[in-house]
C-alpha cells in the first residue's frame, strides 16, 4: 500500500514539475530560514547566560550634570562607588571594579597590541564565571605586577609551553608575570577579557586614593545584589546616598551625578534608556521568579493576551484612562508620548486645533490624525493664545 502511495507521489510531481519545484523550493526555505531564525533567537536570549549570578550582577551606569545639564552618560563611571555600596548597604553581597587600558605586550620577539586588557580586583571571578583553568582567581590578582591570561591570549604568545610563572614585558618597559590561565568568554558575552592585569598594580602607580575616588571616571563597577533585593527599590536609595558623600563638593561647582543599575543580559543594548532600563530589571525579577525555562512561557502569554484583545479595549477614545491620560497631557501642554513640557504656545495651538496633530501611539493604538482645520474637542476657553 505505502508502495502505491510512493508511486502516485512521484508520479504527480513529474506531472507538475514546476509547481512542485516551486513548493519544494519554498518548503525549504522557509524550514532554512526558521532554523536560522530560531539559532539567532537563541543567541541573543542566552547573553551572558553562561554567568552563574546573572540575575543578580548589575553593572553601575553613571550620569554627570553640569548646571544641570547632562555632560556625560558612562557605563565606566567613578572608582569609589562600587567600595561605597558594598561598605554601606547590606543589600549589595559583592562588588568588583577594573578599569580598561590597552598597550603592546612582548615575550621574546612576539609582540602583540593589545585592546582588551583590564585592570581588576581580586572579587573579579566571585562575581564572573570565567572559568579558570591554571591559578587561583583570588590569590592571582592578589599582588602587584601580576595578571591573568585567556586560554587564547596564552597560545598566542607560549604555545603550548606553560605560561605560569613567565613574564610579559608591556610597552616595552614593565614586566607582569603571569599568574593564572582563564577560558575564553564566549561570543555572546558583553565582556570579553584577553588580560587581566590584578588592581593592587594600578594602586601602587596611582596611589591608594584611586580606590575611593568620586571625580575619576573611567572604571567598571559591578555589584551582586542579595537575591531577594528588588533592583528598582535599592536604585532609588541610590540619589540621597550619593548626595551626602558627594553633595557639598559637587554643589561648589554647579556639578552632579547620578547611577543607575544595568542588569547583565541588557548591556548588548542601549539599557540608558530609562524604559528599556526598567523593562530589563522587570525580566530580571520576572525570570527570578519563574526560572529560565518559564519566561519564555511568560512573555509568549503577554503576547497572546495583547495581540488578540480587542483594539477598542485600548482605543482612547473608549478607553477611559486613555481619554484621561490625553486629556491631561494636553492640559499640562505634555507630549502624550514622551512627555516634553516645553512644547510652546504655537505647537500646542496646532495640537488642538488639529494643523499637524501627529499620530501618537498610546496603549497599542495609533491616535486618528484629524483632518486640516478640524478640532479635536472643544477647548474649554476658546483657542488658546
Amino acid at each position: 500500500m505505502f508502495r502505491n502511495y510512493f508511486l502516485v507521489a512521484l508520479r504527480n510531481l513529474f506531472r507538475n514539475r514546476i509547481s512542485s519545484l516551486v513548493n519544494i523550493l519554498g518548503l525549504a526555505i522557509g524550514m532554512a530560514a526558521f532554523v536560522l531564525i530560531i539559532q539567532y533567537v537563541r543567541y541573543e536570549l542566552n547573553y551572558d547566560s553562561f554567568h552563574e549570578k546573572q540575575d543578580v550582577i548589575y553593572r553601575i551606569q553613571q550620569d554627570r550634570f553640569n548646571q544641570g545639564e547632562i555632560s556625560t552618560q558612562w557605563a565606566a563611571g567613578c572608582s569609589a562607588v562600587g567600595q561605597a555600596l558594598y561598605e554601606n548597604f547590606e543589600e549589595v553581597e559583592n562588588f568588583t571594579r577594573f578599569q580598561k587600558m590597552n598597550g603592546v605586550m612582548t615575550y621574546g620577539e612576539i609582540k602583540f597590541r593589545e585592546e582588551e586588557m583590564y585592570m581588576a580586583d581580586t572579587s573579579f571571578f566571585d562575581i564572573f564565571s570565567f572559568k579558570v583553568l591554571k591559578g587561583d582567581g583570588h590569590s592571582s590578582l592578589e599582588n602587584p605586577m601580576m595578571m591573568m591570561l585567556s586560554e587564547s591570549t596564552a597560545r598566542k604568545y607560549f604555545g603550548d609551553e606553560d605560561p605560569v610563572g613567565k613574564s610579559l614585558r608591556f610597552n616595552g618597559d614593565l614586566e607582569v608575570e603571569v599568574s593564572g590561565v582563564y577560558e575564553d568568554a564566549p561570543r555572546n558575552s558583553h565582556l570579553k577579557p584577553d588580560i587581566l592585569v590584578s588592581w593592587e598594580t594600578l594602586v601602587r602607580f596611582q596611589g591608594p586614593e584611586v580606590n575611593t575616588a568620586w571625580q575619576w571616571d573611567g572604571f567598571f563597577n559591578y555589584i551582586q545584589l542579595h537575591p531577594e533585593t528588588d533592583p528598582l527599590v535599592f536604585e532609588a536609595k541610590l540619589p540621597p546616598f550619593v548626595e551626602e558623600q558627594t553633595g557639598e563638593a559637587m554643589a561648589r561647582y554647579g556639578d552632579g551625578m547620578e547611577f543607575h543599575l544595568q542588569p547583565i543580559p541588557g548591556q548588548g543594548s542601549d539599557a540608558r534608556h530609562p524604559r528599556l532600563r526598567q523593562h530589563l530589571l522587570g525580566v530580571q525579577r520576572l525570570r527570578r521568579r519563574t526560572g529560565p525555562h518559564g519566561l519564555p512561557a511568560v512573555c509568549l502569554a503577554r503576547f497572546v493576551a495583547v495581540r488578540c484583545t480587542p483594539a477598542a479595549i485600548f482605543d482612547p477614545r473608549t478607553h477611559p484612562v486613555a481619554r484621561q491620560d490625553l486629556d491631561r497631557a494636553f492640559r499640562e501642554r505634555r507630549h502624550p508620548r514622551t512627555g516634553d513640557a516645553e512644547l510652546g504656545t504655537a505647537r500646542y495651538r496646532r495640537w488642538r486645533t488639529g494643523h499637524g496633530y501627529p499620530a501618537v501611539r498610546h496603549h497599542l493604538v495609533d491616535y486618528p490624525r484629524p483632518q486640516t482645520g478640524q478640532r479635536i474637542r472643544p477647548h474649554p476657553g476658546g483657542t488658546p493664545r
